[in-house]
């Protein structure tokens, strides 16, 4: 037996009422993510990609923020996370990870 509850489609509209709004903007990109250091770890001065990266990233929050804007969310209310599909060299499969902030660096 399937119970269907007698308010389902009003409860289902309050959950997507509550649900977070979000915009999601991606591009291709194929750059080296830091050079590894002999002790472990990145050595960050040698990561060529990084100002680049982080332009790119950049624009890309600035698109998001401008859709969520343009939807009505006001710009205090937005929230910024950027992930990066990640891959080891060789490999075909990506592993999405958030990007690292300043604040996040042991």
């Amino acid at each position: 037996k399937v119970y269907v509850h007698r308010y389902g489609g009003i409860l289902s509209a309050y959950g997507l009422s509550m649900a977070d709004a979000v915009a999601e903007e991606q591009e291709p990109a194929k750059e080296v993510y830091g050079v590894s250091k002999a002790s472990g770890g990145f050595d960050e001065e040698q990561d060529l990609s990084a100002a680049t990266r982080e332009d790119r990233l950049e624009h890309l929050a600035e698109k998001a923020r401008a859709s969520l804007v343009k939807q009505g969310y006001p710009e205090d209310s937005i929230v910024i996370e950027k992930y990066l599909n990640m891959r080891y060299e060789g490999t075909d499969n990506a592993i999405m990870i958030l990007e690292c902030r300043d604040s996040d660096s042991p």
